[in-house]
């Protein structure tokens, strides 16, 4: 089955928040290079960190683990799934060497969401809780795992084992379970088996301050920008966070990756390079013939509540109860002539006393007088 060739145009933005200072970093890499004049893109790389333990620590964090998680794409041999497969680990290092270069910096930490797409679907590798989003048909999906506390105890509610009160109010909600910090990674989130994507998806990598909006009114955001640009949609949900005015409102962060048809066809030669993104390193395979499922294994979080449903117009929902309620008295006059016709035909066969004859009605014998 051959597959439908893909494009991806991309946008990131940020916004500080009601915070001093910012611990957020982005990174969006393809091969065709940032200043194409074609926004379009066979590839996206799209990197994204939460930094934490300060302003100097926290942004240093996320600053490096971005940087390390690119340069370990563009200079480490073999397929996108290697890479994915070692970037956390390779990240982590780079912090644990940082930390112990400057004491300074002891304690920091960063979430990490390395997101790779391509024809195939998207990929990733994630620990923290940043999240990857995919936005299709008015529903919203958190594609990868959330590592805070907040997810735990939204499990432990919906299980019945305390209340969505208890849940909603830890103070303890925004803890994470999980980061980059130098050492052991408790839980990560390693998804080699391409989800798939379709044109006119969008593929949303983002930090925790987005939270601020619920996954409905994310939903709604990302509906009406259906015919936007990648560079709207993040201003527009960054406007949308603005708008709630949350005190202490966290740092957020935004990459959005629309999804189109390719627009011509991938040269045979150039296959590599738009399935592997290491120098030199041709796919050894055929995927183009492969098949991808549409199928979203993953948590609805939101819907495109002002979306309307798709109905019938009420002209033909009209058109058709009359055309219901014709059949339904043609059926009934119809049944009328077909009972008649039997009894009638029943009289005529057998008459009235049931044997095809008439007789004469009796009449009671008279007395003779005497």
């Amino acid at each position: 089955m051959q597959r439908t060739r893909l494009e991806f145009s991309v946008a990131s933005a940020s916004s500080r928040g009601a915070r001093e200072y910012q611990e957020d970093d982005t990174r969006v890499w393809s091969p065709d290079g940032a200043e194409a004049a074609d926004p379009r893109r066979p590839v996206v790389l799209a990197v994204l960190s939460d930094g934490m333990g300060g302003h100097v620590s926290g942004e240093v964090a996320s600053k490096l683990v971005c940087d390390q998680s690119l340069q370990h794409f563009l200079t480490m041999s073999g397929e996108p799934e290697e890479k994915i497969k070692t970037v956390l680990d390779a990240s982590n290092e780079s912090i644990e060497r940082a930390v112990r270069s400057n004491s300074k910096l002891s304690g920091m930490g960063c979430t990490l969401v390395v997101a790779y797409l391509n024809s195939e679907g998207v990929i990733w590798a994630s620990v923290g809780d940043s999240s990857l989003l995919l936005f299709r048909g008015g529903q919203l999906y958190r594609l990868n795992q959330n590592h805070s506390l907040g997810a735990l105890l939204d499990k432990q509610a919906a299980a019945g084992l305390i209340t969505y009160e208890e849940a909603h109010n830890s103070p303890n909600r925004h803890s994470l379970r999980s980061a980059l910090i130098g050492g052991p990674i408790a839980i990560s989130d390693i998804t080699l088996t391409p989800q798939s994507v379709l044109p006119g998806d969008w593929v949303i990598v983002a930090s925790d301050g987005l939270e601020t909006l619920t996954g409905d009114e994310i939903a709604a955001t990302v509906g009406k920008a259906s015919a936007a640009t990648p560079g709207d949609l993040t201003r527009g949900l960054l406007d949308q966070v603005d708008r709630k005015a949350v005190s202490n409102q966290d740092n957020t962060s935004v990459i959005a990756v629309k999804v189109h048809t390719a627009k011509a066809d991938v040269p045979r030669g150039d296959r590599h390079h738009y399935v592997s993104i290491a120098t030199g390193t041709p796919s050894n395979r055929n995927r183009d013939s492969e098949a991808i499922p549409s199928v979203i294994h993953r948590t609805l979080i939101g819907q495109n509540r002002t979306k309307k449903l798709l109905r019938r117009p009420r002209s033909a929902r009209r058109s058709w109860t009359a055309k219901l309620a014709v059949l339904f008295v043609v059926f009934m006059l119809a049944s009328a002539l077909f009972f008649a016709f039997f009894f009638e035909m029943l009289a005529s066969r057998f008459g009235p006393n049931g044997d095809g004859t008439e007789h004469a009605p009796l009449v009671k014998p008279r007395t003779k007088s005497r």
